[in-house]
Formats: C-alpha cells, sequence, structure tokens
C-alpha cells in the first residue's frame, strides 16, 4: 500500500500485501507513520518560528513518564514576562480515516455513516487523552492542539459539527 491515499475499495485496508503481516508489522507500521507526522509537524513548527520558541518531547507533568511531541512557548496571561507551553500533539486515527475513504470509494452510505462515527469516536478518544496528559495548570494553557497532518482527515473533522465546542 502506498502511503499517499491511493486505496482501492477492492482491497483490505492495508492492501492485499499486508493481510497477513502480524502483530509486530503493524506496530512498526504504525511508529512510522506517527513519526512521519511527526516530522512534518517539526518542519512546519521550524518553518514559522525561532527555534528558541518551540521544545519537542516536553513532559508537562511531573513523573508521569509522558511527553507530549511539541510544545509552543507562549507568553502567559497572569505571569508577566514568563511563558507557558502550548502542547501540540503528532498522533492522528489514519487507519480509521482510510477506512471512511475505502467507503467513500465504494459509495455505500451506510458504511459511510459507520466509519465517520468510529473516526469522531476515535478523535474524542485522543482528545480526552491529551487533555489528561498534557494540559497542566500553570504549566501549559488549558487547551492542547491535535496535529492533522493531511487536509482531507481536517475536512473529515471539519464535518463534523458537534466536535468543535
Amino acid at each position: 500500500m502506498t502511503k499517499g491515499l491511493d486505496l482501492h475499495p477492492e482491497e483490505p485496508v492495508g492492501g492485499a500485501d499486508d493481510a497477513a503481516i502480524g502483530p509486530d508489522d503493524a506496530i512498526a507500521r504504525l511508529l512510522e507513520e506517527t513519526e512521519a507526522a511527526r516530522q512534518q509537524l517539526e518542519n512546519i513548527l521550524e518553518s514559522i518560528l525561532p527555534n528558541q520558541l518551540f521544545r519537542k518531547n516536553v513532559t508537562v507533568r511531573e513523573n508521569s513518564g509522558e511527553a507530549v511531541e511539541f510544545a509552543v512557548l507562549i507568553p502567559s496571561k497572569d505571569m508577566e514576562g514568563e511563558s507557558i507551553l502550548l502542547p501540540v500533539d503528532a498522533k492522528f486515527p489514519r487507519e480509521d480515516y482510510e477506512r471512511l475513504q475505502v467507503a467513500y470509494d465504494a459509495g455505500n452510505t451506510a458504511d459511510i455513516q459507520a466509519e465517520a462515527a468510529k473516526l469522531v469516536a476515535n478523535i474524542r478518544r485522543r482528545a480526552a487523552d491529551i487533555s489528561s496528559k498534557y494540559i497542566e495548570p500553570g504549566v501549559t494553557t488549558d487547551f492542547a492542539i491535535l496535529f492533522l497532518p493531511f487536509e482531507g482527515l481536517y475536512a473529515e473533522i471539519a464535518r463534523s459539527s458537534d466536535l468543535f465546542v
């Protein structure tokens, strides 16, 4: 399977060659895709911000063992001359999006609705995960950003108005 959106409805998601892969191979593929999104986000940050205004792999909660991929330093509204961190997470639901694209290609309305609902549910879980891991009063903003590395995924999320509050 290519890493783009060259999906064909007659093939299972992952492509025919990936159908027999084991759990270790699936994890390796996921890590590779996550690393590609992380690198894309880093390239964007480097192109718009000076290096001193963002940090990589930041632990925002002491002793948590959890690190957000990036944190942008922004001026604190409460502490004059101090900065707080805006967490930016680069993990995204690629598999759910790919299944939705297959459903669109097949033209099956029921599958489209089911896959769209799964994508929205996954985004909600990721948002809750980001909130619980990376938002820390006094250290970070009271919100974080989930980086969506391609426009089609963003469009699907934007289409679901109940995700925006």
